[in-house]
């Protein structure tokens, strides 16, 4: 009886670490394709860091260039309005 009792306990054993076996040979499968998502996640964050910076960048320049524009705009203005009384006292003095 106790003979049978050990080889029922060993076959129950045998079975486990069957299982267990399996079990480990699945995480390390599963875990391959872990590292391989780590490292793609990694550098997705240093792309994103990347294009980030980069946008900040361009809508910088972008803002400079409609300020540029503006005060182009403004000049203009002002130019026209400069050119419009300048040319508005010639006409009195050559009424005259």
């Amino acid at each position: 009886e106790l003979v049978a009792n050990l080889q029922k306990e060993l076959s129950d054993v045998k079975t486990d670490l069957s299982t267990t076996e399996k079990s480990f040979e699945e995480l390390k499968l599963g875990s391959a394709d872990y590292i391989g998502l780590q490292e793609k996640f990694k550098k997705s964050q240093a792309d994103l860091k990347t294009k980030k910076e980069r946008t900040l960048q361009l809508e910088g320049q972008v803002n400079i260039h409609y300020i540029k524009w503006f005060l182009a705009g403004g000049g203009v203005l002002l130019l026209g309005w400069i050119i419009g009384l300048i040319s508005r006292k010639k006409k009195k003095y050559s009424n005259f």
